[in-house]
């Protein structure tokens, strides 16, 4: 299967062009191959990504009394190896001190607050997280990796697309519907917005069926150098984003679309990233000048109906008042005696900081910065380094898309150990540069 790389073509390995190549990075294997054979590496791919397709609300099952849905135990299989492979040669960054931190906080908390409910829940996120990391960095690591989990992407961007227009079309849950007959479970109800249902294909809600038609877009941008295929793409994702019906997916692929033309209008000038950061800047400064609560404005105005805009302001003011009183720790997976946030906590932000503690928000922010951090390089056409560079920018967004998004969005089960794998992909092309392109 030949791949193409910003025009290159690889069949297992990467040619370089008629001129010499960079010295350091001519010189080891690992620009041409991923860090395991080729075989292995797509079958790491599907089990990073094959917990999309089976929906994790409706199958369960128990391994050794521990509970488990199959995107869990698929990376739970790969962390063993990842560890393996990271010690055998690989270099430690710091992302992944703070990425194992946050597994033990997590840990951490919950036994300081007690409940076997609340450490076996605890366990069953920080292993999500954690597996997902490293499954990621261990072993999407290089551009053919990266090449052969783009196109993991796009299967499953189509399947869960073709799952979500049958939802549509027909008014009803039809995958939740079948799963959940084979497995004997209760399938979750539909939900419907403007006459129309709102798909969620596998996921279990709408927001994060449309959460990961965003993300997929974003990376497809970048991963695909020919226009028509990004277009392509990019357009199929955001068709997904539309059928979930969900304002945040669609602000989500609607920025990345601006910032990707804002990069490729501005790609001469290094500084555009710094006139980017500024043009944002602008309006949260203007927001503080004319409103008192310019947070309160940005989650009231994401979301289409502005009932549900101010619902979720009630959600912060009162998960706020709960965080300030067990900042450390939080409550674990306890009741919290207040009749909406028992209900609901739209916010990823604010369901770690009750569950876990503030330290646990400060700490998956940390690793997120500390893996996208930027490595300087000389300039260099050379076409791996183009491919690593785009490839760069697209989780960078992604992650970026991921906190933004997260402030009226709580992402859990699979979409928890998306963002492990999309911040361990990116800290692996941290790594990259770092040995192959300084």
């Amino acid at each position: 299967m030949v791949h193409e790389l910003d025009g290159l073509a690889i069949k297992g390995v990467v040619r370089f062009p008629n001129r010499r190549s960079p010295p350091r990075m001519a010189s080891h294997p690992a620009v041409a191959f991923s860090s395991v054979d080729r075989a292995a590496g797509r079958l790491v791919v599907w089990l990073c990504l094959i917990g999309v397709l089976i929906p994790a609300a409706d199958v369960l099952f128990y391994v050794a009394g521990a509970k488990f849905t199959v995107g869990r135990l698929a990376v739970a299989a790969l962390l063993i190896p990842a560890i393996i492979t990271m010690v055998r040669g690989r270099k430690l960054l710091t992302a992944d001190v703070l990425a194992l931190a946050l597994g033990a906080w997590m840990l951490i908390a919950a036994i300081e607050v007690g409940g076997r409910a609340t450490i076996s829940s605890a366990g069953a996120e920080s292993l999500e997280f954690v597996a997902g990391y490293f499954a990621a960095r261990a072993f999407i690591y290089g551009p053919v990796a990266l090449s052969d989990f783009a196109g993991g992407l796009k299967v499953v961007l189509v399947l869960v697309i073709l799952m979500a227009t049958v939802e549509h079309a027909t008014g009803r849950l039809v995958v939740h519907e079948m799963f959940a007959s084979a497995f004997h479970t209760i399938p979750p109800d539909a939900q419907f917005r403007n006459g129309f249902v709102r798909a969620m294909a596998t996921f279990d809600h709408a927001i994060l069926f449309g959460a990961f038609c965003a993300f997929c877009g974003i990376i497809l941008l970048y991963a695909n150098p020919n226009p028509f295929k990004r277009a392509f793409w990019v357009g199929l994702a955001a068709y997904g984003c539309l059928l979930s019906l969900s304002s945040s997916a669609v602000m989500a692929i609607v920025i990345a679309i601006a910032i990707f033309i804002f990069d490729r209008t501005m790609w001469r000038y290094p500084w555009r990233w710094g006139l980017l950061w500024s043009l944002a800047a602008l309006p949260l400064l203007g927001l503080s000048a004319v409103s008192q609560h310019p947070l309160h404005w940005i989650i009231s105005h994401l979301t289409y109906d502005p009932v549900s805009g101010f619902f979720r302001l009630m959600i912060w003011d009162g998960a706020i008042e709960k965080i300030g009183q067990s900042p450390l720790v939080g409550y674990g997976f306890h009741l919290l005696g207040n009749e909406i946030l028992d209900a609901t906590v739209d916010s990823v932000w604010l369901v770690s900081a009750l569950r876990f503690g503030v330290p646990a928000v400060v700490l998956l922010i940390l690793v997120s910065i500390a893996a996208w951090r930027s490595v300087p390089h000389k300039p260099s056409g050379h076409p791996a380094i183009v491919v690593m560079e785009r490839m760069s920018t697209g989780f960078t967004m992604v992650l970026g898309m991921y906190m933004f998004v997260g402030l009226t969005v709580h992402f859990w089960n699979y979409m928890w150990i998306f963002w492990g794998i999309c911040i361990g992909t990116r800290a692996s092309v941290r790594e990259w540069f770092l040995t192959y392109a300084r």
